[in-house]
């Protein structure tokens, strides 16, 4: 069974933001390359999950045979949807960041829209703060 990395959604949603720009693309190759600290099954979940969650647009051919590391055998991300843009300014802040992951960590928080509800909790404090 695959876990979600946090970090790794975290630093996917980064990247995409400073990689893409309109009508281009990245691969899973690339960001394979670009992401170096995670697996290839690791990233190609985060597309996946993060896709299922509106975060980005994305789109992937699954392989038929288990040769490839990642059960991939063609992925590209193209764009942050716009809920993918709120996400990541609520945790674009290292600090912040940290936080989110502690309080998901205490409530026992496995989805991204527990993440995304918390993020946007503790983005809305600091902001009245």
């Amino acid at each position: 069974m695959m876990k979600l990395n946090y970090d790794c959604l975290h630093d996917l949603l980064l990247l995409l933001e400073e990689e893409l720009t309109s009508g281009e693309h990245i691969t899973l190759d690339e960001l394979k390359q670009k992401l170096t600290k995670y697996s290839g099954q690791d990233i190609a979940y985060t597309i996946k999950k993060a896709k299922e969650a509106g975060l980005v647009e994305a789109t992937w051919l699954s392989a038929d045979n288990d040769d490839n590391e990642d059960g991939v055998y063609y992925c590209h991300c193209t764009d942050l949807t716009y809920d993918g843009h709120c996400f990541l300014n609520c945790i674009r802040n290292v600090s912040t960041w940290e936080k989110i992951k502690s309080a998901t960590k205490k409530v026992g928080g496995k989805s991204i829209e527990v993440l995304i509800e918390i993020a946007a909790n503790i983005a809305s404090n600091a902001f009245l703060s």
